[in-house]
């Protein structure tokens, strides 16, 4: 069983370990439950694994069954508890999900995996001091371990407070110093307070070009950057993808409409799906004029709002999404509800105020008093970030 569970984790994945082909690995992995089975049919951890595997090659329902067996048959499991959280928010059943996490907590509370997911569903839906009380508890128990640290940072990141983010996301890189996560995570936010040297000081300026030269103001060389890579990859539709989204915002926005209706029949292929922004999905619409293929886009982003409704208000990204979904339907008084509510409840990146899908709205005077809350809070936390900056070294002192 220990060996099954291993040559699972030893796929490569988001939620794994390793580098082995995903089929060979599920394979290899479902041999070794069989044989456990054959030995102990009524093994719990076996059909929790089962489960695993299962979710693996996107068999939800079967995964599902897997998870209630295994529960079934030892009620104590609490691995089978969170594992089965995290497929029933996949799928869409928050309130399900929430109670197979609570089932978890009250079985093991002192697993970190349990803590990290049940303090992300604390800030998710707003209960920030729940939240920085499970991270602050995970941190005294575990002080080594950078996961109290980088569950902190992002509870913080959602409320817009990006400098205590990054205090805790570089106590978290300190102790995991080859993370590329913790690494990014901590530049983005200079990356988003306009901070591009000290953003540099950690990225790779070749891989991270567009995004510095945004972060620098220099919207020329970043559209340059990106023209050039889809000259070099005319046949990569993400590389096309982005591209047309900065011509959208900083170059010929018609030719980035028009770049993204090129995308149409293509794009979904790539498996491409952003669960923040509801990318490419929103965009998509955004490119095409009031028809059919808008109202497909928009109405995938509409079933993604619904399914999230639980935490939709105390979400800053959801409610910029839903900005952007009544911009594009006409409703502008929506939109600007939504979205002054996404800027109160922490949204800090400023190229909001370059985004083609809102620009009906900007003008609007409470929208603009908004925004410019936004923009004194973020250079506040610029100036705070450029003093951790240099305490950092990422920075040379003024």
């Amino acid at each position: 069983m220990g060996l099954a569970q291993a040559l699972r984790q030893l796929a490569r994945g988001a939620t794994s370990f390793g580098d082995m082909d995903p089929d060979i690995a599920n394979q290899l992995a479902r041999q070794q439950v069989e044989n456990a089975l054959m030995r102990d049919p009524t093994l719990a951890e076996s059909y929790a694994v089962l489960g695993e595997l299962e979710k693996m090659r996107g068999q939800q329902d079967i995964a599902l069954a897997n998870y209630n067996k295994a529960i079934n048959l030892n009620p104590s499991f609490a691995d089978a508890y969170i594992w089965r959280y995290l497929l029933l928010k996949q799928m869409g059943r928050y309130p399900d999900a929430v109670a197979s996490l609570e089932k978890a907590y009250a079985l093991d509370p002192l697993s970190t995996v349990v803590l990290i997911n049940r303090g992300t569903v604390q800030y998710r839906a707003g209960e920030y001091d729940a939240a920085q009380r499970t991270f602050t508890d995970m941190i005294a128990q575990y002080p080594d371990s950078p996961m109290g640290y980088r569950g902190m940072a992002a509870a913080f990141y959602v409320q817009g407070r990006l400098s205590d983010s990054a205090e805790y996301w570089h106590r978290a890189l300190l102790l995991s110093p080859q993370s590329e996560q913790y690494t990014e995570s901590l530049a983005n936010l200079f990356l988003e307070a306009g901070l591009a040297q000290a953003a540099a000081s950690l990225l790779d300026p070749n891989d991270y070009a567009v995004n510095l030269a945004i972060a620098a103001g220099n919207y020329e060389l970043a559209l340059n950057t990106m023209r050039a890579d889809v000259a070099a990859y005319p046949d990569e539709p993400l590389v096309k993808f982005e591209a047309a989204w900065y011509e959208s915002m900083w170059g010929e926005r018609e030719r980035g409409k028009e770049m993204l209706r090129e995308l149409d029949s293509s794009i979904e292929q790539t498996g491409y799906f952003d669960p923040v922004w509801c990318n490419p999905a929103i965009l998509m619409a955004y490119a095409f004029d009031p028809s059919e293929r808008r109202q497909y886009w928009l109405s995938q982003c509409e079933d993604f709002v619904q399914s999230r409704n639980y935490l939709s208000q105390h979400s800053s990204e959801l409610q910029y999404l839903q900005a952007r979904i009544a911009a594009l339907k006409g409703q502008e008084q929506q939109a600007a509800d939504a979205l002054i509510r996404a800027l109160e409840l922490g949204w800090r990146s400023d190229w909001v105020l370059y985004d083609p899908i809102l620009q009906s709205i900007l003008p609007r005077a409470d929208v603009q008093t908004a925004l410019e809350q936004m923009q004194v809070a973020l250079q506040a936390e610029k100036q705070k970030l450029t003093q951790l900056a240099v305490r950092w070294g990422y920075l040379s002192a003024p």
